[in-house]
């Protein structure tokens, strides 16, 4: 697809130009070499939606600019989330601490006669500290992979905006010098 300016553009050649941008963004996020194939269908979904909708190119930007908004805000809640599994995993943490400690003060000073009682006990804390510790070793992995997923897509997403806008920035000026 190529773009042709006419001199001096009407309305109908500035419109059409700036359609076709809109265009050449979906066909960019088509490429096959990107390396966030996820990402890209996100931003194709939210252009082809917002393509729908909008009347005029100003109006497609504007609803697209807000939709890729709302998109980042979602990934914010989801890291939000990721933060309320951390602070879980700090719980359980505190929580093996405190069984390890009376788990050991048991080992320490046990009396004679209350061995048998004290040993139940001691197995049994050490039993719940294993299973606390699994926990939060498995939520530790998933905490670490939500958090590397989650910051690859808000860079992506960064770096996608910053191309996007600088593209608009030049199309519009581009436009407006050949308007002028």
């Amino acid at each position: 697809m190529c773009i042709r300016i006419i001199l001096p553009p009407t309305a109908e050649h500035t419109t059409d130009a700036q359609w076709d941008l809109v265009d050449i963004l979906n066909q960019a996020l088509d490429h096959d070499g990107w390396q966030y194939t996820a990402v890209c269908h996100s931003l194709r979904e939210i252009l082809c939606q917002t393509r729908a909708q909008a009347s005029s190119p100003r109006q497609w930007a504007e609803q697209f600019a807000q939709s890729l908004v709302r998109h980042v805000a979602s990934l914010q809640a989801e890291a939000d989330s990721t933060s309320r599994v951390a602070v879980e995993l700090e719980r359980l943490r505190l929580e093996c601490d405190s069984l390890r400690r009376i788990v050991a003060d048991c080992d320490a000073h046990p009396l004679q006669d209350e061995i048998q009682v004290l040993t139940r006990e001691r197995d049994h804390w050490r039993v719940l500290t294993a299973e606390a510790e699994r926990r939060a070793q498995s939520l530790e992995q998933a905490l670490a992979t939500e958090q590397r997923a989650h910051q690859d897509d808000v860079t992506h997403f960064q770096e996608e905006i910053i191309a996007f806008n600088r593209i608009i920035v030049e199309q519009q000026k581009a436009l407006n010098e050949h308007g002028a």
